[in-house]
């Protein structure tokens, strides 16, 4: 690290950074987040990891923008969802990641293509492991 006019400059290694505090299981994904993730969604993804860092639970972001054929809707690749996976947590772990994820940021959520409820995270397995959806709504 050097200290210039501009600032300081060097390598982020150099850096001695705390994280990482989050891992994507493709790591191109980490870029198209911060280029194509809805804002909303990006303060949804700010507070799940808040949540995993405050909890020393792993963050690890398993899709972005791809759609599956058995997905129902257009959440991510319009930029307005993510799936994290729950491997390593424990049942109260989900269950409290759930609870703090509706107080705090429900009120972006998607509203439910079935009940039309509005929610922000979602559990389930569409075929591909048991993990945490979560969604933010439609902006004009």
């Amino acid at each position: 690290m050097r200290r210039t006019s501009e600032g300081v400059r060097g390598t982020v290694s150099e850096l001695k950074l705390p994280g990482p505090f989050f891992e994507f299981k493709d790591e191109r994904d980490c870029a198209e987040l911060l280029k194509n993730l809805q804002p909303e969604a990006l303060i949804v993804f700010a507070h799940f990891a808040k949540f995993c860092r405050d909890n020393r639970i792993p963050c690890m972001v398993t899709n972005l923008f791809r759609r599956f054929p058995q997905s129902k809707s257009y959440t991510h690749p319009e930029g307005r969802a993510f799936d994290a996976s729950i491997r390593g947590w424990t049942e109260t772990n989900v269950q409290d990641c759930i609870a703090y994820m509706i107080l705090e940021v429900n009120h972006l959520g998607a509203y439910s293509l079935g009940d039309r409820r509005q929610r922000v995270v979602v559990r389930h397995d569409v075929g591909l492991g048991d993990h945490l959806h979560f969604q933010v709504a439609r902006r004009p």
